[in-house]
């Protein structure tokens, strides 16, 4: 009997999906990352990449959005902003292309904090980061 309950809720949550969108439970969330690449201490230039970490069901990366794309300036200097909508906030991480003590582009994945991404009704903040190459 009980299989048979939880069946018929499932059922009903599923067909009437639409019923919770309808309640407006979903938020826009957002971060702003201002950073800098440097090698060595010193400037460089790069590609950094801002993603949503999609998180399985086993706690672990099951896909990859990109949120947004940036080329730094000559001294390494990057701004990137990314939104999503959901019901929860999402886990940011960047992905940075660059040539330090190599001729071929390097990849490196940072975390950000998850804290770090808000809602459109949360005092919104910037996170600063400088990423150091040379020890990457």
């Amino acid at each position: 009997m009980l299989k048979i309950i939880a069946f018929g809720l499932c059922l009903v949550l599923t067909v009437n999906a639409d019923f919770f969108d309808g309640l407006n439970l979903r938020s826009n969330w957002y971060i702003q990352v201002n950073g800098q690449l440097k090698c060595d201490g010193n400037p460089i230039a790069g590609m950094v990449e801002l993603y949503d970490i999609e998180i399985g069901p086993t706690f672990t990366a099951k896909d990859y959005d990109l949120l947004n794309k940036t080329v730094t300036s000559d001294d390494g200097r990057f701004e990137l902003y990314g939104s999503e909508m959901g019901y929860v906030g999402f886990q940011p991480i960047l992905r940075v292309f660059h040539k330090c003590h190599s001729q071929v582009a390097r990849e490196l994945w940072v975390t950000i904090p998850f804290w770090q991404v808000h809602t459109d009704d949360e005092p919104g903040q910037n996170y600063p980061t400088v990423i150091e190459l040379g020890s990457a």
